[in-house]
Parts: structure tokens; C-alpha cells; sequence
């Protein structure tokens, strides 16, 4: 099956930038060291409101959405913070060197999204998917999938969850998790 994708001449320029997830905690420890002009980062928190003092620094986005799959819960993320990413990631200049992406524990929002972006410049997402001490948001993988532009999103994340389901799978039957 061949993937679908709208053009767009940004997601090229996304491709020189290294994605790295973290935790909100791991970035609340050291603030200063992701404030240098070579990175950018997006908080995805249930408790983005903690974070509104980040505003005020220069390649920050910050959202306020839940950890959740079920697109009717009323903190789930939504198209409109999709299109937040989109407009985010294409505006970002050539000096940026790393996305930092953060969620509350770096282990389902963050990683999705990383996933997502990975498809959005033409990547395998399977380092993510593969993972099994993740739990990427399929909700958040499929919704920004879907502002990038990618075909049949729904069904692929449907397709990405069971890859992960069975990744963990094996790791508990090995031991190894």
C-alpha cells in the first residue's frame, strides 16, 4: 500500500531537525538548557496551564490536552491543536536543530506525536511503534496524521497500535519488561 501525502515544501526542512520526546518533568528541571535558539519545543500536558509562563519564550508551543483515546472526552486533543502542530513545525527556521516534545510521563502523547512527525517528513514511525516500554496515543497519532495530510490515518493507527500491542507482548513473555 502506497502512502498518500498533500505536498508540502516545509516538511522537507523538518527533516534536518532532531525529534527528541521527553517528560514534562525532565524539561521543568532544567528550563534554560531548551531555551537556546537552536531548539524548539512542544508541551502536550494535561497540566499545560502550569505551563503558560512559556509563552513568553521563543519557539515554545504549548497545549492543553488529556491523555485519552476517546476523541469525545472533553480534554481530548482536537483538529484545532493538530493544525497548532502543523503551523508550528512549518514555521520553524533553519537555525532550529531540536524538537523537544514533552508530555506528562514522555511515554504516549510525546511519542505519538514524534510518530506522526516522522511520517509527516517521509520516515518510518516504527522506532516508536516497536517500543514496548511506549504506549503511544492512537488518538493523537491519528488526528495529526490526519492535518499532515495522511491517507487512511484511522486505519493506520489502528494498524500501529496492534504492532505496539504485540511488541509488548513479547517483551513480557521474554522478561524483558
Amino acid at each position: 500500500m502506497t502512502m498518500t501525502m498533500k505536498k508540502n515544501n516545509r516538511c522537507y526542512m523538518l527533516k534536518s531537525i532532531e525529534i527528541i520526546v521527553k517528560s514534562v518533568k525532565e524539561i521543568s528541571k532544567d528550563e534554560q538548557e531548551y531555551l537556546s535558539p537552536e531548539n524548539a519545543v512542544i508541551i502536550c500536558s494535561s497540566y499545560g496551564e502550569r505551563f503558560k509562563k512559556a509563552d513568553r519564550f521563543n519557539n515554545w508551543l504549548v497545549m492543553d490536552f488529556a491523555d485519552v483515546e476517546n476523541r469525545d472526552f472533553p480534554t481530548a486533543i482536537k483538529s484545532e491543536h493538530a493544525e497548532l502542530v502543523k503551523k508550528y513545525v512549518d514555521s520553524l527556521d533553519e537555525n532550529i536543530k531540536r524538537l523537544y516534545i514533552c508530555c506528562d510521563r514522555g511515554l504516549s502523547r510525546g511519542p505519538a506525536m514524534k510518530a506522526a512527525l516522522l511520517t509527516y517528513r517521509h520516515e518510518s514511525d516504527m522506532i516508536i511503534w516497536k517500543n514496548p516500554y511506549l504506549n503511544p496515543n492512537t488518538l493523537v497519532y491519528e488526528i495529526l496524521c490526519q492535518e499532515f495530510g495522511v491517507r487512511f490515518a484511522h486505519h493506520r493507527a489502528i494498524r500501529r497500535k496492534k504492532i505496539n500491542d504485540k511488541a509488548l507482548r513479547k517483551a513480557i513473555r521474554s522478561g524483558k519488561h
